[in-house]
């Protein structure tokens, strides 16, 4: 019981603070379907750029919701089940490692967009 408790918070501790990393690294999971379409008429660095700033954007709505409940479960005092460990810290976590993600994803996006050229010589 204690034991999946503390693994079900580590795992999202785990997940949350790698998240800025991967997002910036452009490590995440992708399927390639449209590469062929824009990297014949060079236009990859523009998708990039437009995926990588409406992927951080978006996730400003999560951050905003994780957010409000990380408060909700502060005022209420709740704590986890069995080691009362008191589940806003894990909600404030989350929010800002996603935040970080979230910038990192537009900067990595504008710089797709504006200076591609800093991307090409960082991977070298």
């Amino acid at each position: 019981e204690a034991a999946t408790e503390l693994t079900r918070i580590l795992m999202a501790i785990l997940v949350f603070a790698v998240l800025p990393v991967v997002s910036a690294r452009n490590d995440h999971i992708a399927v390639d379907l449209t590469d062929g379409f824009f990297a014949r008429l060079r236009l990859s660095h523009i998708r990039d750029g437009l995926v990588f700033i409406c992927s951080g954007v978006m996730l400003f709505w999560p951050i905003q919701r994780v957010w409000i409940l990380a408060e909700r479960n502060r005022d209420y005092g709740d704590v986890t089940e069995y080691l009362g460990i008191p589940q806003f810290y894990i909600g404030w976590f989350i929010t800002v490692f996603a935040g970080i993600a979230a910038v990192a994803m537009v900067v990595t996006g504008l710089l797709h967009l504006f200076a591609r050229h800093l991307l090409t010589e960082h991977r070298s």
